[in-house]
């Protein structure tokens, strides 16, 4: 059976050590794996190690990005439905046809860049507007307010950038690990071989069992 990734980090070290331990380093130097392969089994498993910890370390950040956008996201959300509340509410009582005018009408949109779409619009619409901007401010909604909510926006699009990068280094490290963990493979593969070749009964037994060499 083919080992986990874990496993095969354990099993590498193991043997690699202790083929010193045990004292074998001779016979398998002299059958072809000396200590140059030794260490080249080392060093792969120090770097697929490495890029395993990068690669946990990027999907923990997606993950704490995506968390801060579930949050950024409805806070924004909510503004922008309080903002046609009030908008609707100085319509009823007024003849501005606000809501109208800045095409509030319809249900707001769910998916993320239909939101953003939408609300950047909006912002944008009553900010290029002095007329707009002056009846928005009587609702208690100044400029510096509405500007505040696009800044929001922003600072939404921002951390939907930074997920879909941490996205890009997360398939980008899965790629990366690939060959490590055949380059590992393969030199344990060639370690177990000599030693089925060169070793035989319990000396064999006994190599195997304190290498701790399994299917790799």
């Amino acid at each position: 059976m083919t080992l986990q990734r874990a496993e095969l980090l354990e099993a590498a070290n193991v043997a690699y050590n202790n083929i010193i331990a045990i004292g074998v380093g001779e016979p398998l130097a002299t059958a072809g794996f000396g200590e140059e392969k030794r260490q080249e089994g080392l060093q792969l498993a120090a770097g697929l190690q490495a890029k395993l910890d990068q690669q946990q370390a990027a999907k923990g950040h997606q993950i704490e990005l995506t968390q801060e956008i579930q949050v950024a996201l409805s806070t924004c959300q909510r503004d922008m439905t309080a903002l046609k509340r009030a908008i609707r509410t100085a319509d009823r009582i007024g003849d501005s046809a606000l809501y109208t005018r800045l095409n509030l009408k319809g249900r707001q949109p769910k998916s993320y860049s239909g939101f953003v779409t939408f609300a950047k619009t909006t912002y944008n619409s009553i900010l290029a507007d002095e007329e707009i901007l002056q009846a928005i401010s009587g609702l208690n909604y100044p400029q510096e307010r509405i500007t505040a909510l696009l800044q929001g926006i922003s600072n939404l699009e921002a951390l939907n950038l930074q997920q879909e990068q941490a996205k890009g280094t997360y398939r980008g490290l899965t790629q990366e690990i690939k060959a490590p963990e055949k380059a590992l493979r393969d030199n344990l593969k060639i370690l177990q071989a000599i030693v089925n070749t060169i070793f035989s009964g319990e000396e064999l037994e006994r190599v195997i069992k304190s290498l701790q060499l399994a299917q790799a």
